[in-house]
């Protein structure tokens, strides 16, 4: 097989998958700003208090692999509290 056919097939692969990430990106960028909306909504009309917007609103921006990083704190801490005792 000529080594520009691949070249040119690799580039193309990598250009399809950066397009989906980029589109992907967009699509997660326009559900968050629609659910503030929808969250300012209620808080506007009384269903809920701006406490509960502000704090609903604040539990979607916790990273994914957030446990990984929480569940290590927490060991560190229950070590901590072990040696003291």
């Amino acid at each position: 097989m000529d080594t520009n056919l691949v070249i040119v097939i690799l580039v193309g692969i990598l250009g399809f998958i950066s397009m989906l990430g980029i589109i992907h990106a967009m699509a997660k960028s326009k559900e968050r700003e629609q659910t503030r909306r929808e969250v300012a909504a209620y808080v506007a009309e009384g269903s809920m208090t701006p406490e509960q917007g502000e704090r609903l609103l604040a539990s979607g921006n916790e990273h994914p692999w957030k446990f990984l990083w929480d569940n290590h704190s927490d060991s560190e801490q229950s070590r901590a509290q072990v040696d003291q005792a």
